[in-house]
């Protein structure tokens, strides 16, 4: 479930948006941060193809205190407020420390 979408202008005139989600999710062209509640469970989060958003950067936020997990392109995260950050690099997307 998508629980809300939050837009913010950038210099490039492109909206990044936020959404906010409790179950498993794609992400959709014109998002940018997805903040995940897994009060109710893990939760998947399938970027979009890589070939088709170079240099684009997503980032995914875990916000609930649960030992449920986010797990996204081989990497998960347990910790409330940890995040994955991930930037296409044309064939596929490279996590950012």
């Amino acid at each position: 479930m998508v629980l809300r979408i939050d837009e913010i202008e950038v210099g490039t005139g492109r909206k990044n948006k936020s959404v906010s989600v409790t179950e498993n999710y794609v992400v959709a062209d014109n998002v940018d941060t997805v903040f995940c509640d897994t009060t109710g469970g893990d939760i998947a989060v399938t970027l979009p193809a890589a070939s088709d958003h170079l240099d684009r950067v997503i980032v995914m936020v875990k916000t609930d205190a649960s030992g449920n997990q986010v797990t996204s392109e081989g990497q998960s995260m347990a910790s409330q407020y940890a995040s994955l950050k991930a930037q296409s690099g044309g064939t596929n997307w490279i996590p950012l420390l």
